[in-house]
This record gives structure tokens, sequence and C-alpha cells, in this order.
């Protein structure tokens, strides 16, 4: 499935380069929407303040195209989850919620199962929350081997420190969770380019998300696409 992936912050899409289109506004995107199936759109704004600042361009999109919708950003509290989900948003990405509010995501995922994603920030192989703000003590294995013991079935796992920085994902880390837990790994972070993708793919890693490298026209997308037909692997 094509993937239509944008970050919003301050009014702006800044994910701005996608299969030889320039995204510059939700019109934008209404006007490609034939040539996608599936978008993550991150809302920056929220990760930052832990409030959810772009609903209404969310709901514009939806509206508007049978795009599926999954997403993340500022998402922290049962109530928003709710109403997101109940608006049309196909799956929904937490992350210091899953965190700070264990109880309510088991019931959350007891409820609406894998429309709940969690979204996993590593450094050093410890989870960090806020926006990669905070560091806490807990190691990503371990809580990754929790989730899945509540019925989370797929996680996004980054390593802030490869993250944007074009030198390719943190594979150790990535082969080491993908062997060592029961559950969907998708690679975030450094992701950039087409050997990126093959080699994910041939440690049978879950999907992988491509940012930077799709605005800065490193990497083709379509030759991606090709190289992932399976679609037990999407990009």
């Amino acid at each position: 499935n094509n993937l239509l992936s944008f970050i919003k912050k301050n009014n702006d899409i800044n994910i701005i380069h996608f299969d030889g289109y320039r995204l510059i506004d939700c019109d934008s995107i209404l006007n490609i929407k034939n040539q996608f199936k599936f978008k993550i759109s991150i809302d920056l704004d929220g990760a930052e303040s832990g409030v959810n600042k772009n609903q209404e361009v969310i709901q514009e999109i939806i509206k508007n195209t049978n795009l599926k919708i999954q997403l993340g950003g500022g998402i922290r509290s049962k109530e928003k989850i709710e109403e997101l989900l109940e608006l049309g948003v196909n799956r929904v990405i937490v992350g210091t919620y899953a965190i700070d509010m264990f109880d309510e995501l088991k019931e959350l995922v007891s409820t609406y199962q894998n429309r709940i994603i969690v979204s996993l920030d590593s450094k050093d192989g410890y989870v960090t929350k806020n926006g990669w703000q905070t560091t806490t003590d807990i190691k990503t294995t371990d809580f990754i081997n929790t989730l899945a013991s509540i019925g989370v079935d797929t996680v996004v796992v980054t390593d802030i420190a490869k993250d944007g920085m074009m030198i390719g994902p943190n594979f150790e880390q990535l082969i080491y969770l993908n062997n060592n837990t029961c559950i969907n790994i998708i690679a975030s972070g450094g992701v950039s380019s087409i050997s990126d993708v093959k080699e994910l793919q041939s440690n049978n890693l879950y999907g992988a998300i491509i940012g930077k490298a799709l605005y800065i026209k490193a990497l083709d997308l379509k030759e991606a696409i090709r190289c992932s037909q399976d679609e037990s692997f999407p990009v």
C-alpha cells in the first residue's frame, strides 16, 4: 500500500516531497488523494506540547479523501483517542501516553485492538518520552514485551540518534527487537536508501517509515515500493 507521510507544525506541512509532489498545504494533499491509500500524520506541535493542535486539517482530509489515516502527536488522553477513532481516524499512534497511562492503554487495546499503535523513541536502549525530551529508565525491549502481553500488535521504533541523520537505521537494535519480541516492529529513523529497505525486509521487519530521504530526494519512493511488494512489509 502506498503510504503518504507528512509532519505538520505551525500550520505548515513539513515533509514536503513525496513521490514527485511538493506538498505545501492541505489542498495539495486533496489534489493528489487518488495517488495514495494510506497516510501517516504526525502532529509535531502536539508531540511537543501534549495538545493535538491540527485536528481541523485531519478532519478535512478524512472528509474529502478515502485515505486511511494513522495519526500521532500529542495524543495523551483516553478521551482524545476515543474522539479521534470516532472521527474516522483508522489508527491512533500513542507514545508518551503508553508510558504514563499504561492501565488506560490496556483498556483501550482491549476495546480497539489493532487500531492502537505504540510509538517508542529509543535512546541507548531506553525509552524516551515527551517528544524525546525525557529519557526514562525503561528498557525498550522490556517495554515492547509488556505491550505485547496486553495485546498491542504493532510498535513503531525510532532510534533518536539515527533519525534524520541519513546514515541508515539502527539495524542491530531493530533486528534484536524483532527476534526477541512477539510483536510487529516498524522501523523508523535513519531509513535513507533502497539498501536499507531491502535489509529491513530481509530481516523480516514488519515495515518501515521513510521521511527525510524522500523530501531531499535521496530515495525514490516508487523503487522502494517495488522492493517491498510483499503486503506484509508496508513502506
